[in-house]
């Protein structure tokens, strides 16, 4: 997995005590994830912001507030807004847009970001950049540069996606431009049948990588595992 660390920008304090978490967008089951490990400790205090305006947010946080999506106007002037008026010392970004937006940003954030040093966030958006930094190291599927020729089926996905949203298979030449269409910017891969896995890692910038383990993939909702069962 990628190594988190703390991006300080040119406001950070790390004065306050409890630490102050801004956590973006805070409704999402990654902001989900973050209140069930970070909520309960006295030595942390988690905000929520969300662009979306009905979001259970306010139900889950103490505090929770609006702020624009970082693909609108404004967005990065309205988040220091709220970095300053909610004294945040943090800012752990719940969503893969998100991630990229704040990594790029960070030099110019009024608080820290959590997250991976930019290289790593620009490499994990784009699937075929992965695709080809892993290539020779583990197995990757077989991309396809063109649209003539294909293999059926093939899956087709955007290349900066996630939750599975505008993701199919295809099995057929008539389907393919409405496939495309509706990803967008598409990578056209092999199709790869059968179970599908999820393999969690845990590392540390000094020693790297210190524990991995898959688990079967038995109900996805958005993307992300509900259920699985844990493969030993």
């Amino acid at each position: 997995g990628a190594q988190s660390h703390a991006h300080p920008g040119p406001g950070s304090r790390l004065v306050n005590s409890p630490t102050r978490i801004l956590v973006f967008p805070g409704a999402t089951e990654i902001g989900l994830e973050i209140n069930r490990a970070l909520g309960g400790r006295k030595e942390v205090e988690l905000v929520s912001a969300s662009s979306v305006d009905s979001c259970h947010g306010d139900s889950v946080y103490r505090t929770h507030v609006r702020t624009p999506a970082v693909d609108d106007d404004g967005w990065l002037n309205a988040l220091n807004a709220v970095v300053d008026e909610h004294r945040i010392d943090l800012i752990y970004p719940a969503h893969d847009d998100v991630v990229l937006a704040l990594a790029e940003h960070a030099g110019e954030l009024h608080a820290g970001v959590v997250g991976s040093p930019l290289e790593v966030c620009r490499l994990a958006r784009s699937k075929t950049a992965t695709y080809e930094r892993l290539s020779g190291v583990v197995p990757v599927p077989k991309v396809f540069t063109g649209h003539s020729g294909l293999e059926y089926p093939v899956f087709v996905k955007p290349d900066r996606g996630q939750g599975s949203q505008g993701a199919s298979v295809v099995h057929r030449e008539s389907d393919l431009a409405a496939a495309l269409d509706a990803a967008g910017e598409a990578v056209v891969t092999e199709y790869l049948p059968g179970d599908e896995f999820t393999v969690d890692c845990f590392s540390d910038r000094e020693t790297g990588l210190l524990f991995a383990s898959a688990r079967s993939r038995i109900r996805t909702r958005a993307g992300i595992a509900m259920a699985c069962v844990r493969d030993d």
